[in-house]
């Protein structure tokens, strides 16, 4: 079950993910610096606004539909910022798809962090204080 501490450190290593994912593009590929900073961006924001309209959405007896329309915008406006960076800007597709996999290290890493830090029921239940 995915907590707000998940979240929040999904976030947390989402960013350590963009800054690395950017020092090395400028180190290894300079050419595709910008777009992977780019990419990073874009799915940073894309995922803190998640993350803000479904907490809304799911709490609360506020109305449900005025969220599922602004997660239906969110996503639009994502898909715009990508169609004006690879058409109008013509950033380097492979860099906006490297930037964008931020998100996706962030999530695993989160998981993973959850995951090893829990306490096993077998060890918590042994406890003696």
């Amino acid at each position: 079950m995915v907590s707000a501490r998940v979240l929040t450190l999904a976030s947390i290593y989402q960013v350590l993910a963009s800054v690395l994912l950017v020092g090395l593009g400028l180190w290894l590929w300079p050419e595709r610096a910008t777009a992977i900073a780019c990419g990073a961006l874009v799915m940073t924001a894309n995922f803190f606004a998640l993350r803000l309209l479904a907490a809304r959405a799911l709490g609360g007896s506020r109305p449900k539909m005025a969220y599922a329309l602004l997660l239906s915008l969110k996503f639009a406006a994502v898909a715009a910022l990508l169609a004006l960076f690879v058409l109008v800007l013509e950033l380097d597709v492979l860099g906006l798809a490297l930037g964008m996999s931020s998100l996706f290290v962030g999530i695993g890493l989160a998981t993973a962090h959850a995951a090893w830090s829990a306490p096993s029921p077998a060890v918590a239940g042994s406890r003696t204080t």
